[in-house]
């Protein structure tokens, strides 16, 4: 993902859990202009019944090393203890370091 593409929302409305979660680490490396966090938030909104735990702690992690305020956090954020309760319990996904 470049830089060049923060700026277009298309494509933001279909992304999955994973994806916003890649989308949050690049806008970060890239530094994306606040209107692709916008697009991220109103996703994350949206996605936040079906968005794997692991995923909203990186988008949230890349908000937190940006200084950035979470936009509706209270739509998204608070759904996570109700969500993981639900699901089977995943290991973390590894990054490059091979990490957890």
């Amino acid at each position: 993902m470049t830089s060049g593409c923060f700026g277009c929302r298309s494509g933001v409305h279909e992304m999955k859990s994973g994806q916003l979660r890649e989308m949050a680490k690049a806008a970060v490396e890239h530094g994306a202009p606040l209107e692709a966090w916008d697009s991220l938030s109103v996703r994350c909104v949206e996605r936040a019944e079906k968005m794997n735990y692991w995923d909203i702690l990186a988008v949230l992690q890349a908000y937190a090393q940006t200084g950035l305020v979470v936009q509706n956090h209270d739509q998204w954020l608070f759904r996570m203890p109700e969500r993981g309760a639900r699901d089977e319990v995943r290991p973390a996904p590894r990054d490059g370091q091979g990490c957890r």
